[in-house]
């Protein structure tokens, strides 16, 4: 029997991390892509924060959601060995105006949620001092970012740091370390957090200055008409 990959639904996903090994090397892909947007970002002008913000509170790294969803979809085609599994990926799991009004795919990204935060235990969405109804399980938390006067509405997915060590090992410091630029930024700050913060400061803005919502890693639906390798070139740029 052949032990390959495959992804041919949502409920397909969970395979792909059934290893800490697995685990490891999607965290570690992550990352590395991570720091290749950021550095688009940076051939771009440097007009909007990096994907990944370091939260030295709770020693926490802040991804955005849309982002991470890109990234799983291209990691999901690289297994496979089959690029048009990204898409695939995008349709299941990322925010549109079509999946918001499904509610299949808003079940696909609580399952995710649930899955990464509660069964491997990578993503830190929830006070884990209280206990939560699945129906209200986070899948990300909102919040607003300001780059160089930029206003960016994130989606916040928490890594937590230790669990980086876990999967990775300890020379996982080192590279953290080496790259720490891309993952630290003092001029990005959060100015509003959770959804009805965040909506009151949009619907502020709008009145104010007549500045539309921003999202951090846009996907809309003509994107699947477009062709979705286009999604990374375009939210590299503000």
């Amino acid at each position: 029997m052949s032990n390959k990959l495959f992804y041919r639904g949502s409920m397909d996903m969970f395979s792909f991390f059934n290893t800490k090994e697995n685990i490891g090397n999607f965290l570690k892909y992550m990352f590395e892509n991570a720091i290749e947007f950021s550095k688009l970002i940076e051939e771009n002008g440097n007009k909007k924060p990096f994907p990944i913000q370091y939260e030295t509170t709770n020693f926490v790294y802040q991804i955005d959601y849309q982002f991470m969803i890109y990234v799983l979809g291209k990691w999901v085609a690289k297994q496979t060995e089959n690029g048009a599994k990204l898409e695939r990926v995008l349709r299941d799991y990322a925010i549109t105006s079509h999946s918001l009004s499904a509610i299949s795919y808003d079940k696909n990204r609580r399952l995710l949620a649930i899955f990464f935060g509660e069964t491997i235990s990578i993503f830190t969405n929830r006070d884990r001092n209280k206990l939560m109804n699945i129906d209200y399980y986070p899948q990300y938390n909102q919040s607003v970012l300001e780059f160089n006067g930029g206003y960016f509405d994130f989606k916040v997915v928490g890594i937590n740091k230790h669990q980086m060590r876990y999967f990775l090992g300890k020379e996982w410091d080192a590279y953290m370390k080496e790259n720490d630029d891309y993952f630290f930024q003092n001029i990005a700050d959060q100015v509003a957090f959770g959804h009805k913060t965040c909506k009151a400061f949009w619907a502020k803005k709008r009145g104010t200055n007549k500045q539309k919502q921003r999202f951090y890693f846009g996907i809309s639906d003509t994107d699947y008409l477009d062709g979705v390798d286009e999604i990374w070139e375009r939210n590299a740029k503000a």
